[in-house]
């Protein structure tokens, strides 16, 4: 969404000539912006930023007076979207802080820089990434939960869900059979996710002829948003093991 500005950010770092004009034209894209579309940690230096070089052209500052480029390539690394308000997902389903940490992380670099910058095939292949360490995490959250993952019929039986061993088939499925997924809707995820992350491998890409395009990454991405949904609401229900009834 915002790869133009960064272009025009990097000419005007390596500009030897027309510095001024170039910084106009900057100024003017930024002022298109909306401050509440960043991420909170950055929306102050966003708006210092674009002061500083509005200032530049206004008030003929010297070149030093230019805020570092990278500092704004830095900024625009955190824009999440007209009208988004920066609203990122917390991830609240997720037990481990230090998996939640690095989901956050992926998710973010995932709807903030390669969705909009249009890496269709990265898209594709960090939604199925980030659902499978969703899907271990909620398949793994105690006990129990990993004793009535293991007892489903759709269960590898002799590999092991702890050590990453199981694929993303297999996890989908039991998840859904358990009812940690809605099992209306895991064949469409299974079909939408499993399928089309086969092109992280260059040489099934080629024998399959997978096509990744806009619309495949809005799939890819609108399936892993529709299991993020379903755990928000339902995640902790699911954690809790069930409670003998008293006679």
């Amino acid at each position: 969404m915002v790869g133009y500005i960064r272009k025009l950010a990097v000419a005007v770092s390596s500009a030897r000539a027309n510095r001024t004009a170039l910084v106009k034209v900057l100024a003017e894209e930024l002022d298109r912006l909306d401050p509440r579309d960043f991420l909170p940690d950055v929306q102050y230096d966003f708006i210092i930023l674009r002061m500083n070089i509005r200032g530049y052209d206004d008030n003929h500052l010297h070149q030093s007076g230019l805020p570092n480029m990278d500092d704004l390539l830095h900024v625009l690394d955190h824009y999440a979207g007209i009208g988004s308000s920066a609203q990122v997902r917390a991830f609240d389903f997720i037990e481990s802080s230090e998996l939640r940490r690095i989901i956050k992380r992926d998710y973010r670099e995932l709807s903030l820089i390669l969705f909009p910058a249009g890496a269709w095939k990265s898209t594709v292949v960090l939604a199925g990434s980030i659902l499978e360490a969703i899907l271990v995490d909620q398949l793994t959250a105690s006990d129990e939960v990993i004793e009535l993952a293991k007892a489903s019929s759709k269960a590898p039986k002799t590999k092991r869900i702890e050590k990453g061993q199981w694929t993303m088939y297999q996890l989908i499925n039991v998840a859904a059979d358990v009812d940690i997924l809605p099992r209306d809707r895991a064949n469409a995820i299974d079909v939408t996710l499993r399928e089309y992350r086969n092109i992280i491998h260059s040489d099934v890409e080629l024998k399959k002829q997978y096509s990744c395009t806009e619309a495949e990454a809005s799939l890819a991405k609108g399936a892993l948003d529709a299991v993020c949904n379903y755990l928000d609401k339902h995640a902790l229900h699911l954690r809790q093991p069930p409670t003998e009834q008293t006679p």
